[in-house]
């Protein structure tokens, strides 16, 4: 015992003991109760079993020996009856049977016997009579013969030892006989009251009731003797006992024997759970030794445990997890290498150099090779090949093509994975095959934006379990990734994605940097916007107008001076900071931008063109900052689009004033037309051959209260920049309907009225259905309106703008060009376009008297016109040559202050009122 208990020394030992007494213990002892309590069970129910048994047995020879008597007794009374004398075999019977036998007629059995004559009365078919008169009930038997003249009743009373002895019951057992009343027939003990009535209350026919004494209480059974076949009653019930102490003899005996069982079990448990603890010992020491090794970083120590059990087992893992752990630290140190290197520096070199020296950490290698290359990474195949065994690092830039070319050849592995055909690749890079090594290469890139091989030569064979090198190179692939995400969204911040120059920010910051400078001595800021940039996104598509930014950028980039910045500022503005240039050079400069521009762009068979509108800041005279001079700059370049466009401007101190004169007539512009202040004023027109009123053109005014009325000219050009010109040109249109309206109830009125319409309005997807339904709610006709537009509309024609006028016309609207001449002017549009009329502009007819050449240029427009079908109307006629030539030219209408000015609503009515009053003259 001393040897088992020096197994106890350790703490350990002491749990696991602990533990082991507590795991057995305690099954032990929930088996011993569940033992107990089942043997309990189990004893009862054999008891309770055997009692039922002799229960069944006492009744059945009960019945049997009543039966024998009521059979003896019948034979008697029969030969009784038929006077015959008994035999004497049946005289022993009877003897042995009864007590004594009483014959009587039925008639004389309620007088001498009432109680019994009582019972048959309720119950003719009785045969067995209870007599519970004595202190003991008797039991007689009843058998009735009827012969021709009388009916004989035989009563015998039988004798109580026939009935109840021999009864075999050993002297613990007792027995109760209870009649179909429940009444008690037979005790072998005196009953107690309380016994009697739970014998009384049972509702089985055999239950186990536990009564008697305090001392030795009885454990009951109770079965039910069937009686009404034989007997004419109902069941009588017995009941056998005995006392409790029977059961728990029994179960004491048990209980001891398995106490002693159980501790002699638990002592050899015991026994050998200290033998099992010491041979334990040793080797979860020397395992805790390993444990110790590795928390000191000693990866090579090994447990040396040879057992062909568990131990071994564990002891062989073990030594496999440190070398794992070997492994694994090396991979972590290879993979940190790697992060440390993305971390401190974005260069690919650096990258490179990491990968190189980390690899010999995760896989056997004396020569690797290494090619890359990715968007933002590296425009061309960045390789570099190390060699371990002389230490020496190679590399160069190989043509982007010589190394996709071979990777496309192959079905490349959606994740790090081996080639198939390194060789090609090698090939193609011009790097010699691996002599005396055996190599194996891998693919890690995405296949979208980053492409990636590497080759690793070993002088041993390859590994076939290549998944150490593919988690590595997967790490790799993932670093990589970051690597270019992070420049990709260094170089979105930086530059634009459309046109790959510098954006707003980096411009502005450029600049700033540069202006801090104080050798800086003067600098221009050029701020671009191409002019009708929107015509050519919404006639040719968004598609087409990010071509043609993308083309405009390489232009201006290609005439940028070596130290210019250069940015797309936004939408189709661009910013130029050129140094050290004169304010003459920085204009020529400047144009030569707008020449370059200006010249037509070939985009998908389309071809387009855009002009640009160019305004100049300089440093220091405009401002020392950037935001000083982006500002005069744009201020500049907006007054180069207000006076005609594809030109540029220097920023001067006047241009102050201008951009707060525009500023202000935004602001009353938009004020104005959403409180519907604009007027119409309508300007007449002239048929030239009859010299008759012939129609109207609608013109909008507005009366400043302060400033007076305002230049309709600066109004649309504000309202079209602004967007207003949608909800002015809306309500102008609107209020001319309704006039028309008002005038063609007191007056004949079958005049056209032109209202102006913007390029913008036609564009608007609601502008036939506004002008649709404004006719209809004034209740006018389509006739008495035409459109005017102006050819610059035709410059890029838009199918949009075409199938509205198409629309317009098909409604039975009138289609006319305003201004012709001045802009675009081309016969392709005016012989294939939906248009009704052409207007020549009065800068045309002012010249009529300055020579044939222009009277020339009028009459071919006229004649164009009308060989095309077209009527003409001249703009602007203020003097009675131009009208004699225009008559000449065959013009058919004139508009201008020799006829009439534009009139306001009431002197239209008055004009109206006079041509009715000539009218009822002729006709008179």
């Amino acid at each position: 015992m001393k040897l088992q208990l020096t197994a106890l020394r350790t703490k350990v030992a002491k749990r696991l003991f602990a533990v082991m007494l507590i795991t057995i213990f305690v099954p032990l002892s929930l088996a011993g109760l569940l033992s107990y309590s089942k043997m309990k069970q189990i004893i009862s129910t054999e008891i309770q079993d055997t009692q039922v048994k002799e229960s069944s047995e006492f009744g059945l020879l009960m019945h049997g020996r009543l039966k024998r008597a009521q059979d003896s007794l019948e034979l008697y009374l029969k030969q009784t009856q038929s006077g015959q004398v008994p035999y004497p075999t049946l005289r022993a019977f009877l003897s042995e049977y009864f007590i004594d036998i009483t014959v009587i007629e039925r008639d004389q059995l309620a007088e001498e016997r009432p109680a019994l004559a009582h019972q048959l009365n309720l119950n003719p078919e009785r045969k067995i009579f209870a007599d519970y008169t004595e202190a003991w009930p008797s039991l007689s038997l009843i058998s009735s013969e009827v012969s021709l003249s009388r009916e004989l009743v035989a009563i015998g009373r039988l004798k109580s030892a026939y009935i109840w002895d021999p009864i075999n019951l050993d002297g613990e057992q007792e027995f109760y006989v209870f009649d179909e009343n429940q009444a008690l027939v037979h005790a072998s003990k005196p009953l107690a009251s309380d016994t009697l009535s739970a014998i009384l209350s049972a509702k089985t026919s055999t239950i186990l009731q536990e009564h008697g004494t305090t001392d030795n209480p009885l454990m009951l059974a109770r079965w039910s003797l069937f009686m009404d076949y034989q007997f004419g009653v109902p069941e009588w019930t017995i009941v056998t006992g005995k006392p409790i102490s029977v059961l728990k003899d029994r179960l004491t005996r048990f209980t001891y024997s398995y106490t002693a069982a159980a501790l002699l079990t638990l002592l050899l448990i015991v026994l050998a759970a200290l033998q099992i603890i010491r041979r334990s010992l040793n080797p979860i020491n020397r395992l805790m030794r390993g444990t110790q090794e590795i928390a000191r970083n000693n990866f090579d120590h090994r447990v040396a445990i040879d057992s062909n059990d568990e131990y071994g087992a564990l002891a062989r893992h073990f030594n496999a997890m440190s070398s794992n752990l070997r492994d694994a630290f090396d991979f972590n140190e290879a993979v940190a290498a790697i992060d440390a290197a993305a971390l401190k520096s974005e260069d690919l070199k650096s990258f490179v150099d990491a990968i190189h020296g980390a690899l010999p950490k995760v896989t056997e290698t004396q020569l690797s090779i290494l090619c890359i290359h990715g968007e933002h990474l590296h425009e061309d195949c960045l390789v570099s090949y190390y060699d371990y065994r002389e230490e020496s690092l190679v590399r160069f830039v190989a043509n982007r093509s010589s190394f996709l070319t071979p990777l496309n050849s192959e079905v490349l592995p959606g994740r790090p994975g081996p080639l198939s055909h390194p060789l090609a690749l090698l090939d193609t890079l011009q790097i010699g095959v691996l002599k005396g090594l055996n190599y194996n290469a891998f693919y890690f890139g995405n296949q979208f934006r980053i492409n990636a091989v590497l080759i690793n030569g070993s002088e041993g064979a390859p590994s076939q379990d290549q998944s150490r090198i593919l988690d590595f190179l997967g790490h790799s692939r993932v670093v990589l990734e970051a690597l270019q995400r992070d420049r990709a969204l260094k170089y979105q911040a930086n530059f634009d994605e459309l046109t790959a120059i510098r954006n707003r920010k980096s411009f502005s910051a450029a600049i700033n940097e540069v202006l801090i400078f104080p050798t800086m001595q003067r600098a221009h800021l050029l701020f671009i916007d191409l002019d009708r940039f929107k015509n050519v996104n919404d006639t040719l598509g968004h598609h087409v107008g990010d071509r043609l930014l993308h083309d405009a950028s390489r232009r201006l980039d290609a005439l940028m001076p070596e130290d210019a910045l250069l940015a797309r500022f936004g939408g189709d503005e661009f910013t130029v900071f050129i140094k050290d240039q004169t304010d003459k050079d920085a204009q020529l400069f400047a144009e030569s931008l707008i020449n370059a521009l200006s010249e037509p762009y070939v985009i998908n068979s389309y071809r387009a063109s855009v002009s640009a509108s160019v305004g100049i800041s300089t440093y220091p005279d405009d401002g020392d900052d950037y935001d000083a001079l982006l500002r005069k700059a744009d201020l500049a370049m907006y007054h180069a689009k207000e006076h005609g466009r594809e030109r540029a401007t220097a920023y001067n101190a006047a241009l102050e004033a201008e951009l707060s004169h525009r500023t202000e007539l935004e602001a009353i512009v938009h004020d104005a037309t959403l409180r519907d202040e604009f007027e119409v004023v309508l300007q007449p027109k002239m048929s030239v051959r009859t010299g008759e009123l012939c129609g109207f053109e609608a013109l909008s005014r507005f009366y400043h209260p302060k400033k007076g009325p305002l230049s309709p000219f600066e109004v649309f050009q504000v309202a079209e920049e602004t967007g207003m010109i949608l909800e002015l040109g809306y309500r102008m249109m609107l209020k001319t309907f309704r006039q028309i309206k008002r005038w063609s109830l007191d007056y004949p009125f079958p005049y056209r009225v032109a209202i102006n319409v913007s390029p913008i309005q036609l564009l608007d997807v609601e502008f036939i259905h506004r002008i649709t339904s404004g006719i209809e709610d004034a209740g006018i006709s389509p006739t008495n309106v035409e459109v005017e537009i102006t050819e610059g509309v035709f410059m890029d024609s838009s199918d949009k703008i075409i199938e509205t006028l198409h629309q317009l016309r098909d409604i039975g609207i009138s289609v006319a060009v305003d201004d012709f001449g001045t802009g675009f002017s081309s016969l392709s549009y005016i012989t294939t376009l939906p248009i009704d009329r052409l207007k020549i502009d009065r800068s045309f007819i002012t010249r009529i008297t300055q020579g044939d050449r222009h009277k020339g240029v009028i009459r071919s427009i006229i004649q164009l016109a009308h060989n095309l079908g077209l009527s003409v109307t001249a703009e602007g006629v203020e003097t009675e040559v131009e009208q004699r030539f225009l008559e000449q030219a065959a013009c058919d209408e004139i508009q201008g202050y020799l006829y009439s000015k534009p009139l306001s609503l009431d002197g239209v009515t008055t004009l109206l009122q006079a041509e009715q009053r000539l009218l009822t003259t002729d006709t008179e």
